[in-house]
Parts: C-alpha cells; sequence; structure tokens
C-alpha cells in the first residue's frame, strides 16, 4: 500500500473516531432576525429574566463524550445566542440526558460437523450500551444597553 493510501485511510479513521463526540448545538429564532452580536453576554437564571428584554429565541447545546464538560458547552450557547443577535441569555435547563443504544456482539466462533467436513458459525447477540449528554437550554435575548454604554448588556 503506497503513502497516499495510508494517509486516506488515518485520515477517515481519525474522522469516524471524532464524530463519536462533538457538541451539538441549535437556535430557534422567536422574532425577526437581528443581526450578529459580537460583543460580552450575560447569563441570567430563568426564574429571574432581566426586566425588559426582548426575546429572540431559543438556544440549546448538548455534549457527549468529552464535550460534557460545562467549560466547552457555555461558549457554544454564548456562540448561539450571539448568532441571533442577542446580549443576554436565560438559562432554563442545565442537566443530563441518557440514552440507551443498541448494537451486536459477536461471541466465539463454533465449529461442528456437517454434511461433508466441518462448519463453523459466529454468535452473535445484541447488547447495549448508555451514554449520557449535558444539557444547557435557554432563551437568547437582547437588553437595551445603559445610557452612556452603547452595546453592552
Amino acid at each position: 500500500m503506497d503513502r497516499s493510501w495510508r494517509l486516506l485511510w488515518c485520515m477517515v479513521l481519525v474522522t469516524a473516531v471524532s464524530a463519536c463526540h462533538h457538541v451539538a448545538s441549535y437556535a430557534v429564532p422567536t422574532t425577526a432576525r437581528q443581526a450578529a452580536y459580537a460583543g460580552p453576554v450575560a447569563i441570567y437564571a430563568a426564574n429571574r429574566p432581566p426586566v425588559g428584554a426582548k426575546e429572540l429565541g431559543i438556544v440549546e447545546v448538548a455534549g457527549g463524550g468529552d464535550e460534557r464538560d460545562i467549560r466547552v458547552l457555555f461558549p457554544a450557547l454564548i456562540r448561539r445566542v450571539q448568532r441571533l443577535g442577542g446580549n443576554a441569555v436565560a438559562i432554563e435547563k442545565m442537566g443530563a440526558t441518557y440514552e440507551t443504544i443498541p448494537t451486536w456482539s459477536y461471541g466465539h466462533a463454533t465449529t461442528f460437523r456437517c454434511g461433508w467436513g466441518p462448519c463453523s458459525r459466529w454468535d452473535s447477540y445484541p447488547t447495549y450500551f448508555e451514554t449520557m449528554a449535558v444539557v444547557l437550554r435557554g432563551r437568547a435575548l437582547w437588553l437595551a444597553p445603559p445610557a452612556g454604554r452603547p452595546g453592552e448588556p
């Protein structure tokens, strides 16, 4: 196998392994689109939203594997809020979700006599494993900047 094929297979393997864990995110606008915002984003609890805030949309991020870390998920949530044009987010949910994933396991090969010679078969059976993902969900908001401080929440 020449070097270019080895490199190609190596890249395919790295892509397949890295695709197992990632940060998934989405944003659903609930009002007319605003221009993206590049400044700081204030974080509030949903039970104490800021007075006078305009809701821009719903945002959510989830991470599994190595990305189950708040230090990874909060920046992704902030980026989603900024893309909607928000300068604040009210966190509604912060928790874990679990998913059961079915797979097939292959046991040992069994050899037995059949017809004119030996036959073999592989035993397979379903197995299940559970994965956990950390989820952050909230509402992207726009707060009018205080007088004398344009563009900041």
